[in-house]
């Protein structure tokens, strides 16, 4: 079952790297994005995976400036996202989702529609039976 999950998650990993969109909109005006947030769970997938994380180190920083720090010691779990690093980030159009008018995508992977909602962030890629990764503030910083 461990192999298949690896393999949904490879080819999930493998479509997201291998869209591009000229259409990047470089705004980096949501304020609520803007910030230091804790990865504390992550859900669906072609596995269905519902996976708390535990790790402290799951920070993902995001600057005005269109970058986003991300700290992850996620190993050994379902889900290990991307690897820790200082990424770009940036705002493509999510029409043909049919969920958002905008994707954020970070490095080369469209994460998904981006939601804050009760101090909460929420980024979803539902839409291609991918994940859905929730935040919480984080008091770290790096």
């Amino acid at each position: 079952m461990k192999i298949l999950k690896s393999i949904a998650l490879l080819f999930i990993f493998a479509v997201f790297i291998s869209c591009n969109s000229d259409d990047d909109n470089a705004n980096m005006d949501n304020p609520d994005l803007v910030a230091t947030w804790k990865l504390v769970k992550v859900t669906g997938g072609i596995g269905g995976i519902n996976q708390d994380i535990s790790q402290e180190n799951n920070i993902w920083q995001f600057s005005q400036n269109g970058t986003v720090h991300i700290g992850n010691d996620a190993t050994g779990q379902d889900y290990t996202g991307l690897a820790t690093g200082t990424y770009n980030y940036t705002y493509v159009n999510g029409e043909a989702s049919g969920m958002c008018a905008e994707v954020l995508k970070v490095g080369t992977a469209q994460l998904g529609c981006v939601t804050v909602t009760d101090g909460k962030l929420y980024i979803s890629n539902n839409f291609v039976d991918g994940f859905t990764l929730e935040f919480e503030p984080a008091a770290l910083a790096f």
